[in-house]
């Protein structure tokens, strides 16, 4: 199967996408910056540029994929348009494409368990959002 995985260079989504090129998918491993594609570079996933913030680079990641996996998170930075917005943004595209797998991998505080739940709140509205 050819999987789209955004935010690759994640903590979930770097072993996403081992995981996945492992079981013998072809993964496109979508990342922001050209420097994160250096991550990837040791594994058999397909790097490409996109930006969640930016509708229209998204769809040319999407075309061709069978099934689309948002895991990206801007850790707080940028709540509204990263977790909620570029999660819509990704669904569009993806459903604009024609593509009927859609799944959005959410995890709170992933390799930061020193965060407490004051921000917890934030991220859940954000992200509740996005799925609705």
């Amino acid at each position: 199967m050819k999987v789209l995985v955004a935010g690759a260079n994640g903590a979930i989504g770097e072993i996403l996408v081992g995981k996945l090129v492992d079981k013998g998918h072809e993964v496109t491993a979508m990342v922001r910056k050209e420097s994160q594609q250096d991550n990837l570079r040791s594994t058999d996933a397909r790097p490409i540029l996109g930006d969640l913030t930016k509708k229209e680079s998204l769809n040319n990641a999407v075309k061709g994929q069978d099934a689309v996996i948002f895991v990206a998170g801007s850790k707080g930075k940028a709540l509204e348009s990263v977790d909620r917005d570029g999660a819509i943004h990704l669904c569009d595209a993806t459903k604009s494409a024609g593509i009927s797998r859609f799944i959005l991998l959410s995890s709170i505080f992933a390799g930061r368990k020193e965060q407490g739940p004051k921000e917890l709140q934030l991220y859940l509205k954000a992200k509740q959002i996005a799925v609705e």
